[in-house]
């Protein structure tokens, strides 16, 4: 870690490009977001590692961004539901996102303290809205 200090911005983005997992740790925490974007778009890096960036709340905003826009990470169910969950998501994004998860995953959501308030109140309104349909289906038959 102290050479990694000791180091100028282009050399921190080549190694967050190859280096290893430890590298790639000490650098996402780096200041300058050229250097914390080049570690999550280094080809090396793994869903684990991906996972654990969409759950950090002191991640820089920049690598965000990029998880939830592009598609390969969306794509997997935990990093979406770690995403709503994460208050450092843009709310459109987060709403955007919890839509795409299943109901136990909202109405879990629902009761989170730890969400943003807006998240909170639309998975109680999304339950509402199920409640009520699952109701009106049972008085039709």
């Amino acid at each position: 870690s102290q050479k990694v200090l000791k180091m100028n911005i282009s050399e921190k983005i080549k190694l967050a490009t190859k280096g290893n997992k430890e590298a790639r740790g000490i650098l996402i925490r780096d200041s300058n977001k050229l250097v914390a974007v080049a570690v999550i778009r280094s080809p090396r890096i793994t869903d684990g590692e991906i996972l654990g960036l969409a759950n950090s709340r002191t991640v820089n905003t920049d690598v965000l961004r990029y998880i939830y826009s592009n598609r390969e990470f969306t794509r997997t169910y935990v990093v979406k539901a770690t995403l709503v969950r994460n208050p450092k998501v843009p709310l459109p994004t987060a709403l955007k996102l919890m839509f795409t998860l299943q109901e136990k995953d909202i109405k879990e959501l629902a009761r989170d303290r730890n969400v943003p308030q807006t998240i909170q109140s639309q998975a109680k309104a999304f339950m509402m809205k199920k409640e009520q349909a699952a109701k009106a289906n049972m008085d039709k038959k």
